[in-house]
């Protein structure tokens, strides 16, 4: 089984924001590949036509939107051109987002730098999901995904000290939470994703660069990660909820000599 069997989004519509490159562009790959028809939202307009264009490549039926997501109006226009011009909304990802200018404790932070992260990586957020599930709630079903961190669960100051992001982060994950439990009944699924580090674009090459080497837990992650992941590995590695005759449980999915491993294993029920 592969990954284009279980996970086929053929003739799905899906918005991604911070879509013209690292992640987002990564996830636009994978719906392109799967089937999905795209709208692409970003703010870097050359970077977001050429994405578009590699991916009307693949074959993808995919239409770009150039906007920012701390512009609620613009967000909101970009929803209506997605239904607009595919006829619906199934699928959401709410990625764009940003960091920290510089690491650094709470009390060197600037005002302009905590209100800039907040307001992309909340406010965006916000902007985005609020959009969206406007259009899902009509319609009776929807998938939303909003983009987090592992920082969103477990502070990062020993290794990665960024405390606007990681504000910003923990905030996304427990509106995610408030979200799932709040729209489950309309038929819509509201998860995030919390990924490591992955190189792309915004980050260091050199994964060394990103913080002087002087802190012991830093050295530690550095020698048990070993590599910084690469953006494309997202389409590969999946997080998903796999109903099973056990009822819904979290399982792991990523591929393993072209098949599709999935952990926990499903528990037979008699």
């Amino acid at each position: 089984m592969t990954v284009s069997d279980i996970f086929s989004v053929r003739g799905k519509v899906a918005f991604v924001t911070g879509a013209a490159a690292g992640l987002g562009r990564a996830m636009a790959e994978a719906l392109a590949g799967n089937g999905a028809k795209l709208v692409l939202f970003d703010r870097d307009s050359a970077a977001l036509a050429a994405t578009a264009d590699a991916l009307r490549g693949l074959g993808a039926p995919v239409f770009a939107v150039c906007g920012d997501v701390t512009d609620d109006s613009a967000v909101t226009a970009a929803v209506a051109e997605t239904v607009a011009g595919f006829g619906a909304l199934d699928i959401c990802i709410a990625n764009a987002g940003v960091s920290d200018a510089a690491p650094g404790l709470l009390h060197e932070t600037t005002n302009d730098d905590w209100a800039r992260v907040l307001d992309v990586n909340l406010n965006g957020l916000f902007y985005t999901c609020r959009a969206a599930l406007s259009v899902m709630v009509g319609q009776g079903r929807g998938k939303v995904i909003t983009v987090a961190s592992m920082w969103g669960l477990a502070a990062p100051a020993g290794a990665f000290p960024r405390p606007a992001y990681a504000a910003s982060k923990g905030a996304v994950v427990n509106l995610t939470r408030e979200m799932a439990l709040h729209y489950a009944d309309m038929g819509i699924q509201v998860n995030a994703l919390c990924p490591g580090i992955f190189q792309t674009e915004t980050r260091p090459r050199n994964p060394a660069a990103a913080k002087p080497t002087g802190s012991k837990l830093w050295n530690t992650m550095r020698l048990a990660m070993s590599r910084v992941t690469a953006s494309e590995t997202t389409s590969t590695w999946i997080g998903c909820w796999r109903r099973y005759p056990s009822g819904p449980r979290w399982a792991r999915v990523w591929r393993s000599r072209g098949r599709c491993c999935f952990w926990p294993r499903p528990r037979r029920t008699l």
